[in-house]
Order: structure tokens, then sequence, then C-alpha cells
């Protein structure tokens, strides 16, 4: 019995440590699973009977048809304008208030009004049925700043939550009129306006000069929703300030010295600036100055650790103007590469003419983007003033101004070569008014197909009112789009002046004025709204081809619902004699198999839902591959499932099938199902990446749904629910995870680079022999030690066979530092891949911009105009991805772990061309040729690398690595004792199999892999580029890699003769290169170099 123990052990111990390793478990029967995707641009699955909603085959999408469109109130049904501050007391001037649109569409509004002596600064949204204020439960408006000075120039935005972020001029710490104004700032937590902390209550000054006036406020929210603010403050000259939140202080760019700078620093006055974020929430910031004599209109960036001129490296500002009199009322913005792009209004000409210049990466050009310096694009025989601009889908500018002594508002844009009238075509700029009277005040935005929308104030109709425009692709038109001209959509008694427009995701117009046809000055408000037959429903046609049996089914859908709309899906698994209502992306188990699948959704809407897709996976009987852990719904103690008073602690009562779904950059659905009849609520638990589980909030009994709003992008969260009663607890539901979103052409050619196959797990000796049936010839030996020493042999014999046929899996090591959240992309990849129904064509790689290796397991997204996401693979092991999508205009998102998007560059010397962040045509036959770059985040490289070279040399590696060898050749000898001393067909065949595996090691087998190493210390060099050139062309690159962390690397290329060059760098960055000729004879480069 002993010796039968130590057998086990030793067989146990053995199989273990060659990589195999056998657990025993209950059987568990698995129902068979299908997936049906809907393509909306075919009508094959559609049940035309019961659809009565539009099939759109064109747009490949599902929506509601329009009856009928109108200027209304923001009920969307009453026609016309509202007023919506009503308290006769609004303060009336430039920057006196703003409007803008939350995440579903509902506005936010600020102003000034003196409602309360001196002026303050007001707030109203709408919540979807009232103006309320910020709790969006308490009806009307609402005084934010409530000092006791006079307040002015209200800024507004809004974070990921859809909380407001404001920020004033306010003398509130001078006692009223006649008092210093410092620029303030407050908050909406949820519950309460607060300061930047989030949590002191009140408002907060953020410029706190004690002697000195501070003006114009303008300000950002970083990508962490910290405000970052700028404004002129007066200390002997009005400068340029700054100063950002740093989630515990205001500070300096730095991020660590407290308060405010000056970033002007000239002995000029300053009258106007504004502020806008790159990618990396670095601030860059204009303004107007005199300091020359003359306004100007100058710049400045942060680049990390210091403000400098566009280029980056100059430290200081820069005057971009630069002319011998006035620039002034400018607007500047970021092209899609954070580059800055200016206009403004120049007298040199001896009258005010619209100027533009743009940063090409290295310097400021006109329009064509090589020839320096500005260009005069407006030309007329008049003053041209406020001038605004937009860019289209390829950074071309589009920009309006005003000629109030000419009446009129123009209009011109760069079509790539020249300034053109909006057709593109005619050279020069046009007047898009018409009407005679004076204008003033334009404002411009361009919807997702990149038309322009143009308002003003216009005195032609007999009084100030506000008119519209639109370019519908061959002319102006009003707002439905057919009607040429333009359209008065104020159209009051009294002025409407001063519009400020927004575009909603339908792109519709959203505008409010200061109108004083109640005899003084209110807000008014109009949008552009469509009226639709609703509800309606679109139905499939049965979507289960031949299979029968149907128990289960997950619907997950792609859609768009605007506010006051919604969509509601249902499953059917009887051909539609019954419905039941589920969640998207949630499982649902029917009451009883059935032989017919379909889906419905019914919309129903003021502004119409869109659904873009729909997917459906369903399973049929035969078990439940969604359980938490097999038993949970056992109830041991046959308890009643109706007992209302059982023990809340019992398994039956936990909640399981948790799901758990990201939707955005910022939120995640949670679903599961409510077994329990007893429980007096729910608590979510989450926990972030590896840390630990915390409760985030406690909802009532019955739920089975949960939204987690204001999360990080790009971070898995996982979740676990438990229902409560009184003081006890269910067991808690199983882990669920998901990551949420990451938050910002030209044909190509895709490199060459290692074939899918060409990377293998992360351990290079996590190798799984095959598994070998023992026989009943073990029985034949009477022997202990017989039965030991054939157990030996054919360990020996399993490990060689692993040994052996090693080179088909190169055990390079990863390229990202996260081994804890590795196996999770890894599997997310894994799943990608094997989620294709289709073959794609690879349309690139994405890689590491610092290392050069590509990068598996990375969530490549395509989002379509709308700014909704279209789909969404993994990369492979050799970083490939690519799409089959629907013919349309898109753009990419990219999400890994440590890493994120860098656009800018057109071109990389390795890989080619690259997606530097503009929009693309892709679809149908249209393959686009495109490879991401991406920017590793808090890695430092050299460190990882020699933690992993410090560890591959250490002496348990080199056991770990050769434990294999000694197992074989340990194996060897004791076959060919045991074949001695008991011989049998059992152990001659044993025997020869040794001896064949040891010819094949002697003469066949081929190394895996080849190493770079330094020439002068041997040691290995981490993240080598490979490359390969035409013997007879040396500036032709036929192929590259790179090696990994520890200097390993492989490259497949056909048979002949080559050149090969080297480069890499060692830990002390000392650059190493040389050059090899190299003869391919076997279809693969895996040489040991030293360089």
């Amino acid at each position: 019995m002993i010796i039968k123990k130590a057998l086990f052990i030793l067989a146990t111990t053995q199989l273990i440590s060659a990589g195999c390793l056998f657990t025993f478990s209950k059987d568990v029967v698995r129902a068979d699973s299908y997936s049906f995707s809907e393509n909306f641009s075919t009508t094959t699955y559609r049940d035309a009977g019961q659809t009565t909603a539009t099939w759109n085959t064109e747009d490949g999408q599902i929506s509601l048809p329009v009856v009928s469109s109108n200027w209304t109130q923001v009920d969307e049904s009453t026609l016309g304008s509202e007023n919506i501050s009503n308290t006769g007391t609004v303060v009336s001037y430039l920057y006196s208030y703003k409007i803008i649109l939350d995440s579903e569409d509902n506005p936010y509004i600020v102003w000034v009004d003196e409602e309360v002596e001196n002026g303050d600064i007001y707030f109203t949204k709408w919540n979807g049925s009232d103006w309320t204020q910020a709790d969006g439960a308490t009806t009307g408006i609402e005084n934010v700043s409530n000092s006791s000075g006079a307040s002015s120039d209200p800024q507004i935005l809004i974070d990921d939550n859809d909380r407001p972020v404001i920020v004033w001029r306010d003398e509130a710490d001078g006692g009223g009129e006649g008092g210093v104004f410092d620029i303030y700032l407050t908050r909406w937590n949820g519950s309460q306006w607060v300061q930047a902390d989030g949590m002191t209550s009140g408002i907060e000054d953020v410029s706190n000069t004690l002697s000195a006036d501070s003006n114009t406020p303008r300000f950002r929210l970083d990508s962490d929703n910290n405000p970052i603010v700028v404004w002129i403050d007066d200390d002997g000259f009005y400068q340029a300030y700054f100063s950002k939140w740093n989630g515990s202080q205001w500070v300096q760019a730095d991020g660590t010295t407290l308060g405010s700078e000056n970033i002007s620093n000239t002995t000029g006055d300053g009258s106007d600036l504004d502020i806008y974020l790159d990618s990396d929430s670095n601030p860059l910031v204009a303004w107007s100055d005199n300091s020359d004599g003359d306004y100007d209109i100058y710049f400045t960036k942060w680049n990390g650790s210091q403000w400098t001129e566009a280029d980056g490296t100059t430290a200081g500002h820069e005057n971009i103007s630069n002319s011998s009199v006035n620039s002034e009322i400018f607007e500047f913005r970021l092209d899609s590469s954070s580059n800055p792009i200016a206009v403004w209004s120049d007298n040199s000409d001896g009258d005010y003419d619209i100027y533009f210049t743009k940063w090409n990466g290295s310097q400021w050009t006109e329009a064509d983007g090589t020839t320096a310096g500005v260009e005069n694009v407006s030309s007329n025989f008049s003053d041209c003033e406020d001038p605004k601009f937009a860019l289209d889908d390829s950074d071309n500018p589009i920009i309006v101004w005003s000629r109030p002594m000419g009446a009129s508002i123009h209009f011109t844009k760069w079509n790539g070569s020249q300034w053109t009238e909006a057709d593109g075509t005619t050279a020069g700029n046009e007047d898009i008014s018409l009407t005679g009277g004076s204008t003033n005040y334009p404002q411009l935005l361009v919807d997702s197909d990149y038309n322009p929308i143009v308002v003003w104030q216009d005195d032609g109709p007999g009084n100030n009112d506000t008119l519209f425009t639109k370019w519908n692709g061959s002319e102006w038109t009003q707002a439905d789009g057919e009607t040429s001209g333009n359209e008065n959509i104020s159209n009051n008694s009294g002025s409407s002046i001063r519009p400020s427009i927004v575009l909603d995701s339908g792109d519709n117009l959203v505008i409010a004025w200061d109108d004083n046809t109640p005899g003084s000055y209110d807000i008014f408000y109009t949008q552009y709204s469509h009226s639709y037959t609703s509800p309606l429903q679109a139905q499939s046609a049965k979507i289960n081809d031949s299979v029968a049996e149907i128990a289960s089914a997950t619907l997950t859908a792609t859609d768009f619902t605007p506010r006051s709309s919604s969509i509601a899906y249902y499953l059917s698994n009887n051909g539609g004699l019954s419905w039941d209502e589920i969640i998207s992306g949630t499982e649902h188990d029917f009451s009883s198999a059935g032989d017919d699948l379909r889906w419905r959704a019914v919309l129903t809407t003021g502004s119409t839902p869109i659904i873009y897709s729909i997917s459906v996976n369903y399973a049929t009987q035969g078990g439940d591959d969604n359980s938490d852990d097999g038993n949970d719904n056992d109830d041991n103690d046959n308890d009643n499932d109706n007992d209302k008073t059982g023990n809340i602690e019992k398994v039956k009562n936990k909640p399981t099938r948790l799901t758990a779904l990201a939707v955005s950059s910022s939120r995640i659905n949670l679903a599961w199902k409510d077994n329990s009849k007893i429980e007096n609520g729910y608590l979510i638990e989450r926990k972030r990446e590896n840390g630990a589980f915390v409760q985030i909030n406690s909802i009532n009994k019955n739920e089975e749904y949960y939204k987690d709003r204001g999360l990080e992008a790009g971070i898995l969260y996982t979740y676990r629910v438990r229902g409560y009663k009184g003081n006890k607890y269910t067991p808690y539901s199983k882990e669920a995870s998901a990551v949420t979103f990451f938050v910002k052409i030209i044909p190509a050619i895709t490199p060459v680079i290692p074939p899918e196959d060409s990377s293998a797990p992360d351990n290079p000796v996590d190798i799984a022999p095959k598994k070998q049936d023992r026989t009943e010839k073990d029985q034949e030996s009477k022997s202990y030690v017989k039965l030991i020493a054939v157990v030996a042999a054919m360990i020996g014999l399993v490990t060689g066979v692993a040994t052996a046929t090693a080179a088909s899996a190169v055990p390079l090591f990863p390229v990202t530092p996260y081994p804890v959240t590795e196996g999770f992309y890894r599997l997310a990849g894994a799943v990608g891949m094997l989620g294709r129904t289709k073959k794609r064509k690879y349309w690139g790689v994405v890689f590491d911009s610092e290392t050069r290796r590509p990068v598996e397991a990375v969530a490549v997204s395509i989002v379509n105009r709308r700014g909704k996401i279209a789909k969404t693979v993994y990369t492979n092991s050799a970083g490939r991805y690519g799409f089959l999508p629907e013919e349309g205009e898109y753009t990419f998102q990219a999400a890994r772990k440590g890493y994120q998007l860098r656009t800018g560059d057109n071109n990389d010397i390795l890989y080619g061309s690259l997606y530097s962040g503009q929009a693309f045509e892709a679809g149908g036959d249209k393959v686009i040729k495109l490879n991401i770059a991406l920017k590793p985040v808090g890695i430092d490289w050299q460190k990882f690398a020699q933690r992993k070279i410090n560890a591959y040399a250490s002496l348990f590696s080199v056991v770990k690595r050769d434990a294999f060898v000694i197992l074989y050749y340990t194996g060897l000898v004791v076959t060919a004792l045991l074949t001695y001393f008991f011989p049998s067909r059992l152990n001659v065949v044993l025997l020869l199999a040794y001896i064949a595996l040891l010819a094949y090691r002697i003469f066949f087998k081929r190394k895996s892999f080849g190493t770079i190493a330094s020439s002068q210390t041997g040691k290995p060099i981490p993240f080598a580029v490979i490359s390969i050139y035409d013997e007879n062309n040396p500036q032709q690159r036929i192929a590259f890699t790179v090696s990994d962390v520890i200097g390993r690397y492989y490259l497949l290329i056909k048979n002949g003769s080559y050149l090969m060059k080297v480069q890499g760098q060692l830990q002390s960055e000392l650059m190493l290169k040389k050059d090899f000729k190299v003869n391919v004879e076997n279809g693969v480069v895996n040489e040991n170099l030293a360089i």
C-alpha cells in the first residue's frame, strides 16, 4: 500500500512537472449554442406583416417615419419659442449666457440675472418633462452664485456624469458695487453645488487676487473632469493667468506649485483669451495683447514641463498674427492632431478683414499647409468682424463672419486647394444672409456630414431677429433642408439678439437668445423638432433556421435613444404566439423550449430612437452554461419557493446570472436573476482592477438591473451582488467583469510581419504534452518496481514528445507588463477571434509606439459619424485586426490597459501609414490599410526589461527550462533497463519510441528562435528591430520583426539571400546596430546574433 501511494504521488508529480494536470469534477451537460446577427441592409429576416417602423436598408437601421418638422419648445410638441428665465431682469450683453446639452440631449442654460440686486448667475436644465434646478426635481430656475457683488460672464461645461460645472466673474469678496472682481467656480456633485473638491458646499475664489480685477474666464475639463481655468488679471498690465485643479488643490501647470501663474508676462494689456486641451490634457492658450503697440494674437502651450511656443520646445509665447495694426476678435481651436488653428479680424489693408493661420507641425502657415505666414480670406471692401470657424473631416477650415456696414453674413471654406463658396468649386466667399439688414453675432456649426449651419442676429425683418440657414449639399436652405434661403426662427415683436447654438445628436439645432419681447430681456429657447408615428415596431421572421428546442437566448442591441424616447425589446421562441420583454445584453430563459425564435423592438418617441444592430445568441435544451456554480437553484432544505418568511441566507435565494456590460467610457450596466421572494433589497459591490470590493449602492427589492455611472475609461471593473433582509444576507452572486470603453487617410501598405501564430503563451515552458492512454498491458507486471519503471518510462516519453515538438510554439514574452490582467485581455482576444463568422481582410497592426512590438488583445472599435460604436474586434497574437462593417464613415477607438491611442503621425518608418485621428470611409469592398500606434502610459520599459532578463537568468528559471531534458534522458535510461530486465512488447515499443525521438532531436529538430545580444557584454538586447532587405536593393525593406523583452526573435520569410539590419539599445541607452548577410534555407530567420 505504501508503495502504491508513493507510485501515485510520483506519477502525479511527474505529470504536473511535464505540463499535465488532471482534475476530476462532476460531469456537466452543456447545451448547443448558436448566434444570429441581423442585417438591416436587407429584408431577408424582416417580418413584413408585423413591421410598422422604418426598416431602412439604405442606412442599415431601424427608426420611425417623420410626420412633420417644426421649430418647437423643448417639449418637442408646442410650436414656437418659450421664455425659460421669465424674470424680466436678464442682463443682456455679450457672453451673458451659455447653453449646452447633456449626453441625452437635455439643455442646460446659465445666464446673468438682476432679479437680485447687482446681478447673479442663474441656472436651469430640462429633466425630460420640466425646466428644473440642478437636482432635476425642483421646478424652475436657481441662483448659483448668490453673492453680494455683481456676477457676470458665466461659462458652463458638463462632466462625464452629466453634472454642470460653472465658472464666472464675481466681486463676491468686494462687498458689493465697486469691489474687486475675481474668478469663481462651483460644480454640482449630485446633491448640492460645491467647490472643486466635490464636497465643500458653495462657491470658491479661483483667482483670489486682493487688489486687482480678474476678467474673461474660460475653462475646460481634463480627462479626470478636473477644471482648468484661464483669465485676464490686472497686475499692472492685463495679463493671461492660469490655474488648474489637480484633484486636491489649485495649482500651476506643473501640477504641484500652488496657486495661479502669469503665462503671458508682457508689458501690454490682454483683452480676450481662450483655452483648449490636447489629448494628454495639456493646455493650449491664445489671447489678444498690445505689447507691440497694437493688438496681436499670442499663443502658448504647456509641453509637460514648461510653457512653449507651438513647436513645443522654444520657451515662452509667440505672436502669430504679427501685424503692424490691430488684430482682434479672434477664435482658435485644435485640429484632430491637436495642432492650433486661428482666425481673427485685422485691419492691415485699411479696413478690417478676416485672417487665417494654422500650425502644420513645424511652422505657422496659410491653409495650404506649406506657405508660411497668415492670409487674408475675406478681401472685402468694408469691415469684416466676428469670425467663427469649424473644421471638416479633413481638418479643412469653414469660416463665417459679419459685415455690419455691408449688412451681410459671409461664408468661405477651404476645399483642399483654394478658398471657395459652400459648393466647394466657386472661388472666393459668398453672402448667405441677403436680407439687407444690419447683421451681427454669426454662429457656425457643422452637422455629422460636415455641412455648415449658420445663425445670426439680423434687423432686416424690421427689428433684430434670429435668422437661420444651412447648406444641404447643393444650396442654402431653411431647416427643412428643402426651402431655399434663410428663415426667421425668433419672429417676435421685440429684439432677439446674441444667439447661442448647439446641435443635438440627431443634427437638430437647439438655440437660445436674449429677447425683450416681454418688455425687458429674458432668455428664449427653441429647437428644431420632428414628430413621428409612435409607437411602432420592428419584428423579425424566424431566425433559428432548422435549430429546434430553443430554451434560452440573449439579444444584444446597439441603439440610440434620445430624450423622451425608448425602445423595448422582446423575444419569442414560439413564432410570436407569446412575447417576453427582455433587457439587451442579458440572457433570457424561456418558460418552455420552442422551435421558432424571433425578436421584436417597439419604438416609442418624441425624437426617434434608432437601432443600429441586433444580435441574438441562443441555446437549445441540455444544460445551463451560465450558472454560477452548478447549484444556484438547489434547495437542499426542501423549502417552498413561495415562502415569504424563510431564511434569506439559503443558497436558493442568492442572485444568479450576473452580467456586466460596458456601454460607454463611463458606464457599465448590470443585470441578474432575482431568485428570492423575501429580500428587502440588493447590495451592489464593485472592485477596480485588482483592488478590494467596496459596496457602491443599495437598491430596492425585486430589482434585476443597475446602471453604474461615473467610471473611468479603459478600466476593468468587477462586480458582485447579494440580497439582504434586515442584517442577514444571501450568498454572493458570481462575479462579473467588464472594461469601460477607451475615451479621440491615406491608403497604406500593411507591413510584412510574423503570421498570426507567431506568438505563444507567456511562459516558455508551459507546453502541454499529448495525453497517453494507459493500456491493460500495465497489468502484466507482478512487481511494483516494474510498475514504477513503466510509469517513469511513459513519463519520460511524454516529456520527450513535449520537448521534441516544442519548436512549433515560439515562447516569446508578451509586450505588456501587466501579468494580472494579461489573462483577461488574452481571453478577450480569443473570444473576439472565435466570434468571427466571416473571413476578415486584415486592415493593419496595432503596435507599441516605444517598443515597436505588436500588441495583442487590444479592443479596436470603429465609431460611426453619430459617435456610436459600430463594431469592436480584438487584435490577435500578431497585433492584427480587421472589420467587415457596413459602408460608412468611421473613426477608430482602441482600448488596452496601460495604453492610450496615439494620433498625430501619418506615417511610421517601420509600419508605414498610421491612423492619425481622422475619419475614413470603409465597408463593402473598401479595405483600409492602417496601422494603429498605442502610446504606453506609466510603463518604464527599461526597468521592465531588466526585471525580465534577471528573472530569465535566475537559477530557478534555468532549472525549470532544463527539467524537461533531465526527465527525458532519465526516461530513456529507465526504458532501456526496463526492456533488458522485463522484455515485453510494450517495453520494446517504448524503447523504439525513445530512439526515434532521440534521432529526431539530433538530426531534425530546429531551434525555435534566435537571440540578439551585445557582443561586448553578452547581455540580451530587448526590443531590437530586425529588418530584412533585398540583397540587391538595400533600401527596400521586405520584412521586419522586433525582439521580445529578453532579446529573442524569429522571422518567417521565403528562402533566399538577404541583407539583415539589426538595431537596438542597451540598458545604458547606448545605441547599437549592425548589418548581416543571411541565407534562408528553411523559411525562417532565427540566428543568434551579437551586435
